[in-house]
């Protein structure tokens, strides 16, 4: 059976291709980049639909200077696989915002049947029960091998439900999407952790990466490292974060201090890349 596996996030691609390899499997995997939590989602599959959301979607994460065209590449190629060349396409189902979003937009975007894998057994497979959200970036290859046995037929009446559901999602207009404490996915404005964050930067001089590992635990990663920076850059140019060149680097030579990212620079401190800044509440 010639059998085709879509996942989201390829950090979790790469778990099932290593599981399928030590399976004997010669089965296909594609994955979706996990960026479906940030930013006004596509009403359609177009190719100029998606360029526009590739462009609102790395404006909120920080990543300019042509990561928008790869990123709109790499949903466009997602989108134009040839789903009926398989025999069988399974989508992996997380529960996490992404996860459940990636799901909709595949029962959608994929004009045949489906069949699914429902990650809800890997909570029993974990040591730490707690995890708020399941997906295929927290699953090791041993918990992939033993899921894969639980592909199962998608109904049609759940592929209509998820259409549906990504028709809703598709017209929303907020600039983030969240878990809230009761499981459901609720829509936010990228403002809502600024004064977490603020709180965060305190009255002292602190390492950007330092604030970035302490907010991302405190809000149990529900958003990454470069929202947080977009954060950090919007605040400081409103002037409710002061900003400083990173003392670690001060007097380093010119490699320790080479950007590998679009310059920012706000009061001529460059804010490209969190290693090179500290950052104090104004």
């Amino acid at each position: 059976m010639k059998r085709l596996h879509l996942v989201y996030g390829e950090s979790g691609a790469g778990v099932l291709r290593q599981a399928l390899c030590d399976l004997s499997r010669e089965d296909s995997v594609v994955a979706f980049p996990s960026v479906l939590e940030y930013a006004e989602l596509f009403a359609d599959f177009s190719e100029e639909a998606v360029k526009a959301y590739a462009e609102r979607c790395c404006a909120l994460l920080m990543t300019v200077g042509g990561a928008d065209e790869e990123l709109a590449q790499k949903i466009m190629t997602y989108l134009a696989t040839d789903f009926s060349a398989y025999d069988e396409v399974v989508v992996w189902r997380g529960d996490g915002v992404g996860d459940r979003l990636f799901y909709d937009l595949t029962c959608a975007a994929v004009g045949r049947e489906l069949s699914v894998v429902d990650l809800s057994p890997l909570r029993d497979m974990l040591s730490n029960k707690s995890v708020k959200s399941l997906s295929m970036g927290i699953c090791s290859v041993d918990n992939a091998k033993a899921l894969y046995e639980n592909i199962s037929a998608l109904s049609a009446e759940e592929k209509s439900l998820a259409v549906e559901q990504w028709r809703r999602w598709s017209q929303s207009r907020s600039a983030l999407r969240l878990l809230s404490d009761s499981g459901d996915i609720v829509e936010a404005e990228q403002d809502v952790f600024d004064e977490l964050i603020l709180f965060a930067c305190g009255e002292e001089w602190q390492a950007a990466p330092r604030i970035v590992g302490r907010l991302l635990c405190q809000i149990d990663f529900a958003v990454g490292d470069s929202f947080i920076h977009q954060r950090f850059v919007a605040l400081a140019q409103r002037g409710e974060l002061s900003v400083r060149p990173s003392q670690r680097l001060v007097g380093c030579g010119e490699c320790a201090i080479q950007l590998f990212a679009p310059s920012v620079k706000v009061d001529g401190v460059e804010m490209g890349e969190l290693r090179l800044f500290e950052l104090r509440k104004s």
